[in-house]
């Protein structure tokens, strides 16, 4: 499985956050490219870092959306071990992003 994928890109992503308030303040053309985007109807008032984390925010709700499936298969079903396999693997990928988060927050 490539789950260093995924957390590779949370890792990116909260870099990103990070990054590019300076990024924004130093740069005046990044600054104005991105407050006339963040004005646009299309971005509904996001600013650029929420739609880089966005995807690590849905990542990190698979988990509760695979157990709610898990507690409807039922224990003859022979794809519970699929949903339970699933499960585990989702959980590790948010497992990975926590610890990515808590590594890039303690040692910026």
């Amino acid at each position: 499985m490539h789950m260093h994928i995924l957390t590779d890109k949370y890792s990116y992503s909260f870099l990103c956050s990070w990054s590019s308030p300076p990024t924004r303040l130093e740069n005046p053309a990044f600054k104005e490219f991105c407050a006339q985007k963040e004005k646009s109807r299309s971005c509904q008032g996001l600013s650029l870092i929420s739609f880089l984390l966005l995807p690590m925010q849905r990542i990190t709700r698979l988990p509760l959306l695979v157990l709610a499936v898990l507690n409807r298969v039922p224990f003859e079903d022979p794809e519970r071990d699929l949903v339970e396999r699933t499960l585990k693997t989702v959980q590790e990928v948010c497992q990975g992003c926590v610890s990515t988060h808590t590594y890039v927050r303690v040692y910026g």
